[in-house]
Protein backbone atom coordinates (compact mmCIF):
# COMPACT_ATOMS: atom_id res chain seq x y z
CA UNK A 1 0.00 0.00 0.00
CA UNK A 2 0.75 3.54 -1.23
CA UNK A 3 1.15 5.79 1.81
CA UNK A 4 2.83 8.84 0.31
CA UNK A 5 2.17 10.74 -3.66
CA UNK A 6 4.97 13.01 -4.87
CA UNK A 7 3.45 15.32 -7.29
CA UNK A 8 5.68 17.64 -9.84
CA UNK A 9 3.88 21.17 -10.66
CA UNK A 10 5.91 22.31 -13.53
CA UNK A 11 6.90 26.07 -13.84
CA UNK A 12 3.87 28.04 -15.87
CA UNK A 13 4.46 31.17 -17.86
CA UNK A 14 3.26 33.50 -20.27
CA UNK A 15 5.38 35.41 -22.68
CA UNK A 16 3.90 38.69 -24.62
CA UNK A 17 5.53 39.61 -27.55
CA UNK A 18 4.90 42.55 -29.61
CA UNK A 19 6.87 43.36 -32.92
CA UNK A 20 8.71 46.51 -34.06
CA UNK A 21 6.83 48.32 -36.45
CA UNK A 22 7.24 51.77 -38.46
CA UNK A 23 4.61 53.95 -38.96
CA UNK A 24 4.24 56.49 -41.53
CA UNK A 25 1.47 59.10 -41.80
CA UNK A 26 1.35 61.46 -44.86
CA UNK A 27 -1.38 63.73 -45.85
CA UNK A 28 -2.54 63.74 -49.18
CA UNK A 29 -0.52 65.77 -52.12
CA UNK A 30 -2.70 68.62 -53.21
CA UNK A 31 -1.90 69.61 -56.95
CA UNK A 32 -3.47 73.65 -58.05
CA UNK A 33 -4.04 73.14 -61.60
CA UNK A 34 -5.20 76.05 -64.02
CA UNK A 35 -6.96 75.69 -67.41
CA UNK A 36 -6.27 78.68 -70.20
CA UNK A 37 -8.75 77.93 -72.91
CA UNK A 38 -6.99 78.15 -76.58
CA UNK A 39 -8.13 81.14 -78.73
CA UNK A 40 -8.39 81.75 -82.32
CA UNK A 41 -9.18 85.24 -83.53
CA UNK A 42 -9.87 85.74 -87.14
CA UNK A 43 -10.25 89.18 -88.53
CA UNK A 44 -10.97 89.26 -92.40
CA UNK A 45 -11.60 92.72 -94.44
CA UNK A 46 -13.30 92.13 -97.91
CA UNK A 47 -11.93 93.81 -101.33
CA UNK A 48 -12.34 97.32 -101.28
CA UNK A 49 -12.44 98.42 -105.40
CA UNK A 50 -12.82 102.40 -106.00
CA UNK A 51 -14.46 103.30 -109.58
CA UNK A 52 -14.20 106.66 -110.40
CA UNK A 53 -15.84 107.55 -113.69
CA UNK A 54 -15.90 111.50 -113.17
CA UNK A 55 -13.66 111.90 -116.21
CA UNK A 56 -15.66 109.80 -118.23
CA UNK A 57 -18.71 111.04 -117.85
CA UNK A 58 -17.38 114.31 -118.64
CA UNK A 59 -15.64 113.52 -121.66
CA UNK A 60 -19.34 112.03 -122.75
CA UNK A 61 -21.38 115.23 -122.13
CA UNK A 62 -22.40 114.42 -118.35
CA UNK A 63 -20.93 117.44 -115.94
CA UNK A 64 -21.58 118.21 -112.47
CA UNK A 65 -23.16 121.43 -112.20
CA UNK A 66 -19.91 122.95 -110.91
CA UNK A 67 -18.29 121.83 -113.92
CA UNK A 68 -21.53 123.24 -116.48
CA UNK A 69 -21.28 126.79 -114.28
CA UNK A 70 -17.38 127.01 -114.61
CA UNK A 71 -17.82 125.85 -118.76
CA UNK A 72 -20.50 128.01 -119.11
CA UNK A 73 -18.43 131.07 -117.57
CA UNK A 74 -15.83 130.24 -119.86
CA UNK A 75 -17.56 129.95 -123.41
CA UNK A 76 -19.30 133.66 -122.34
CA UNK A 77 -15.60 134.81 -121.62
CA UNK A 78 -14.66 133.68 -125.04
CA UNK A 79 -18.38 135.09 -127.00
CA UNK A 80 -18.01 138.33 -125.52
CA UNK A 81 -14.34 137.96 -126.74
CA UNK A 82 -15.19 136.65 -130.46
CA UNK A 83 -18.29 138.88 -130.73
CA UNK A 84 -16.19 141.96 -129.56
CA UNK A 85 -13.90 141.16 -132.29
CA UNK A 86 -15.92 140.49 -135.21
CA UNK A 87 -17.69 143.72 -134.73
CA UNK A 88 -14.31 145.41 -134.61
CA UNK A 89 -13.75 143.33 -138.02
CA UNK A 90 -17.31 144.26 -139.37
CA UNK A 91 -16.66 147.60 -138.16
CA UNK A 92 -13.30 147.64 -140.32
CA UNK A 93 -15.12 146.34 -143.40
CA UNK A 94 -18.04 148.91 -143.34
CA UNK A 95 -14.87 151.68 -142.65
CA UNK A 96 -13.75 150.32 -146.21
CA UNK A 97 -16.81 150.47 -148.11
CA UNK A 98 -15.27 153.91 -149.85
CA UNK A 99 -12.62 151.95 -150.91
CA UNK A 100 -14.28 149.48 -153.64
CA UNK A 101 -16.00 147.20 -150.84
CA UNK A 102 -19.53 147.27 -150.72
CA UNK A 103 -21.64 146.31 -147.47
CA UNK A 104 -22.82 142.89 -148.24
CA UNK A 105 -18.39 142.37 -148.61
CA UNK A 106 -18.16 143.20 -145.59
CA UNK A 107 -20.53 141.54 -143.57
CA UNK A 108 -20.75 138.27 -146.14
CA UNK A 109 -17.60 136.09 -144.50
CA UNK A 110 -19.00 136.32 -141.01
CA UNK A 111 -22.17 134.63 -142.05
CA UNK A 112 -20.95 131.53 -143.50
CA UNK A 113 -19.76 129.33 -141.14
CA UNK A 114 -17.53 126.29 -142.09
CA UNK A 115 -17.72 123.36 -139.77
CA UNK A 116 -15.14 120.68 -139.28
CA UNK A 117 -15.79 116.79 -139.20
CA UNK A 118 -13.88 114.73 -136.87
CA UNK A 119 -14.51 110.98 -135.74
CA UNK A 120 -14.14 110.87 -131.53
CA UNK A 121 -14.67 108.04 -129.54
CA UNK A 122 -16.60 108.69 -126.34
CA UNK A 123 -15.64 108.23 -123.48
CA UNK A 124 -12.54 109.35 -124.67
CA UNK A 125 -11.09 108.54 -121.38
CA UNK A 126 -11.80 105.52 -119.24
CA UNK A 127 -12.99 105.20 -115.77
CA UNK A 128 -10.20 105.04 -113.03
CA UNK A 129 -10.15 101.75 -110.54
CA UNK A 130 -8.69 101.66 -107.23
CA UNK A 131 -8.47 98.83 -105.51
CA UNK A 132 -7.18 96.63 -102.03
CA UNK A 133 -6.58 93.21 -101.64
CA UNK A 134 -8.98 91.96 -99.11
CA UNK A 135 -6.79 90.42 -96.06
CA UNK A 136 -7.18 88.36 -93.39
CA UNK A 137 -5.25 87.65 -89.90
CA UNK A 138 -5.47 84.48 -88.21
CA UNK A 139 -3.82 84.87 -84.45
CA UNK A 140 -3.68 81.43 -82.39
CA UNK A 141 -3.20 81.05 -79.01
CA UNK A 142 -2.69 77.42 -77.44
CA UNK A 143 -4.09 76.43 -74.53
CA UNK A 144 -2.21 76.67 -71.85
CA UNK A 145 -2.38 74.10 -67.91
CA UNK A 146 -0.39 75.69 -64.95
CA UNK A 147 0.32 73.35 -62.73
CA UNK A 148 1.32 74.19 -58.38
CA UNK A 149 1.87 70.79 -56.56
CA UNK A 150 1.98 71.06 -53.42
CA UNK A 151 3.89 68.14 -51.60
CA UNK A 152 3.66 67.20 -48.02
CA UNK A 153 6.09 65.89 -46.19
CA UNK A 154 6.10 62.41 -44.59
CA UNK A 155 5.45 61.86 -40.36
CA UNK A 156 7.84 58.44 -39.91
CA UNK A 157 7.47 57.01 -36.18
CA UNK A 158 9.71 54.11 -35.01
CA UNK A 159 7.67 51.61 -32.67
CA UNK A 160 10.50 49.21 -31.58
CA UNK A 161 9.51 45.67 -30.25
CA UNK A 162 8.86 44.42 -26.81
CA UNK A 163 8.85 41.15 -24.88
CA UNK A 164 7.59 40.77 -21.75
CA UNK A 165 7.16 37.36 -19.43
CA UNK A 166 4.67 36.63 -16.99
CA UNK A 167 5.59 33.77 -14.64
CA UNK A 168 1.75 32.13 -13.65
CA UNK A 169 3.31 29.22 -11.69
CA UNK A 170 6.47 28.22 -10.21
CA UNK A 171 7.27 25.15 -10.07
CA UNK A 172 7.21 22.40 -7.12
CA UNK A 173 7.44 19.16 -5.91
CA UNK A 174 3.74 18.42 -3.54
CA UNK A 175 4.54 15.27 -0.86
CA UNK A 176 1.07 13.87 -0.34
CA UNK A 177 0.71 11.64 2.95
CA UNK A 178 -1.62 8.45 1.98
CA UNK A 179 -2.09 6.79 5.44
CA UNK A 180 -3.67 7.73 8.33
CA UNK A 181 -2.08 9.67 10.79
CA UNK A 182 0.17 7.68 13.57
CA UNK A 183 -0.30 8.87 17.16
CA UNK A 184 2.21 8.26 19.61
CA UNK A 185 0.95 7.04 22.25
CA UNK A 186 -1.95 5.87 20.41
CA UNK A 187 -4.03 7.12 22.96
CA UNK A 188 -3.89 10.35 21.67
CA UNK A 189 -5.78 9.37 18.59
CA UNK A 190 -9.20 10.88 19.32
CA UNK A 191 -11.05 7.59 17.97
CA UNK A 192 -8.99 5.78 20.10
CA UNK A 193 -10.32 2.89 21.88
CA UNK A 194 -8.77 0.56 24.57
CA UNK A 195 -9.06 -3.02 23.78
CA UNK A 196 -10.53 -4.90 26.56
CA UNK A 197 -8.88 -7.92 27.88
CA UNK A 198 -10.83 -11.37 27.95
Amino acid sequence: MQLIKISHIPLEFEMKIEHPKLEMRQAKAQVQMETQAGQLRIESENIKVRLDTYEARRSIGLKTSGDLADELAQKGKQAASEATAQYAEIGNRMAQIHMDTTLADAVYPRLIHHRDTALVFLPSVGPKIDWEPNQLSIDFQPAKVSMDPKLVSAEITYVPGSMSIEIKQYPKVEIEYLGEPRYVPPSANPNYEEKKNS
